[in-house]
């Protein structure tokens, strides 16, 4: 995952990727069909789990939003295949951070990384096939 160009490091899973266009219905005077027709496009805010990491850009960011200062970025998301190469990318614009929860702490789990989870509001989410 890539933000700003400055590389996110420790993510896990990516969910929240998704495109909902309203459908608009219309009925015109004698017509017995009801006519549908696209709407507004909502796109569907992204959620991070990472391992906790020190600081870094992305840590940083959510300090300036908690702060009062908004900056919204692009970025991407990438998918490899096993040699490491590019299968598929999902870009995205105008994203802020408008979610953090620390890690759930529990001294019988399996896995001894702690997990943050991050959501990222963004205005647009586009599919790029390399």
């Amino acid at each position: 995952m890539d933000i700003d160009d400055a590389t996110i490091d420790g993510v896990r899973e990516v969910s929240g990727i998704e495109t909902e266009i309203k459908v608009i219905k219309n009925v015109e005077r004698g017509d017995l069909v009801t006519r549908k027709r696209p709407g507004r496009v909502k796109y569907g805010d992204i959620n991070i789990k990472r391992v906790v990491v020190k600081a870094d850009k992305l840590s940083e960011w959510l300090e300036k939003t908690r702060g009062g200062t908004t900056e919204r970025k692009s970025g991407s998301i990438i998918y490899l295949d096993r040699a490491g190469a590019e299968m598929l990318r999902y870009n995205f614009f105008e994203a802020w951070q408008c979610r953090w929860s620390g890690p759930e702490l529990n001294a019988d789990q399996k896995d001894p990384l702690p997990v943050e989870a991050i959501t990222l509001c963004v205005e647009r989410i586009d599919r790029v096939v390399p």
